[in-house]
């Protein structure tokens, strides 16, 4: 049985085309306890907040080798705008990551796929799109076509602390 890497160079495949479906599905505020270092070297426990955001994507073509990863472009508008004007190089950028997922088994379905991307700052603003890489990737064959980025989806914000809660603390 030959690799999907000979099958895409001897068939001609060509990168898989964009989604045919990527849409945001959910924003939610996710609850997390972790541990702080306080100044005097102890920890405590402390509440942290992260924006989740749930998408739904579908794919028509592999592009003639299965496909074996999806990759999911993270935009941070507001951290963009802030490089921006400072004059930071895109090259350079933090405002851009990418989380990958692979597909398992490389035969599973393409179409009603459902991905969450975690660990976003609350109150920020993102873009995302999605892309579809092949067995050939890497090997002769260049990285998926992107999808058109979302509209910009705003993360929830961190709650707000009472007053009551806050006078309880001390």
């Amino acid at each position: 049985m030959s690799d999907a890497s000979h099958r895409a160079k001897t068939n001609a495949a060509l990168p898989p085309e964009r989604s045919t479906e990527f849409m945001l599905t959910d924003t939610i505020l996710e609850e997390r306890e972790v541990n702080a270092e306080l100044a005097n070297g102890k920890t405590e426990k402390k509440t942290k907040y992260y924006g989740m955001a749930t998408f739904k994507a579908s794919f028509d073509r592999q592009g003639g080798a299965h496909i074996f990863q999806y990759v999911i472009q993270c935009r941070n508008i507001t951290v963009d705008a802030v490089e921006l004007e400072q004059g930071i190089d895109r090259a350079q950028s933090a405002a851009i990551h990418h989380v990958t997922y692979q597909r398992i088994p490389a035969t599973a379905s393409m179409v009603g796929l459902y991905f969450k991307v975690t660990d976003l700052i609350c109150g920020h603003v993102y873009q995302f799109r999605i892309r579809a890489d092949n067995g050939g990737y890497g090997k002769g064959i260049p990285e998926g076509i992107y999808s058109d980025f979302t509209d910009e989806v705003t993360m929830p914000a961190e709650p707000v602390a009472d007053e009551e809660d806050e006078h309880e603390s001390l």
